[in-house]
């Protein structure tokens, strides 16, 4: 097994799940690859098992969050019931975080300068002259 680090859109809500052992949660992870019109999406089978996924399921991950996963990663052929022959990436994630796309990042930004008095400081104070720089 190889580890991965993706990022990507969860693309359906999460649903836990109990297995013999334990509780998990399967979803998929739709990952961009390319720019304009090169530009593909991979999907990527994910599952997380007992306490980390009833965290992640907790934390209210939902289609269209957008996440950073750790984890193992495998690559298995299967195939499809009309005889195509596909591949399904697989990773059995160790670690996730939400990913902050601009939208979110702003959102969080609004919301740190309500809760603790966040007060931007203008570029002209922050950026000294080079005959200010002690070096």
């Amino acid at each position: 097994m190889q580890n991965i680090c993706i990022s990507g859109g969860v693309t359906k809500d999460l649903e836990l799940k109990d297995g013999k052992n334990d509780a998990f949660v399967n979803f998929s992870l739709a990952v961009n690859q390319g720019f304009g019109d090169n530009q593909t999406v991979n999907y990527y089978q994910c599952v997380l098992y007992g306490y980390d996924a009833k965290r992640i399921v907790n934390a209210g991950v939902k289609k269209g969050s957008r996440l950073i996963l750790n984890g193992k990663f495998t690559i298995e052929p299967y195939t499809t019931d009309d005889g195509t022959s596909r591949t399904a990436f697989k990773v059995n994630v160790s670690d996730w975080e939400f990913s902050n796309s601009s939208s979110n990042h702003k959102n969080d930004t609004q919301s740190a300068q309500q809760d603790f008095d966040v007060v931007p400081i203008p570029v002209d104070e922050v950026c000294l002259d080079s005959d200010e720089l002690p070096w």
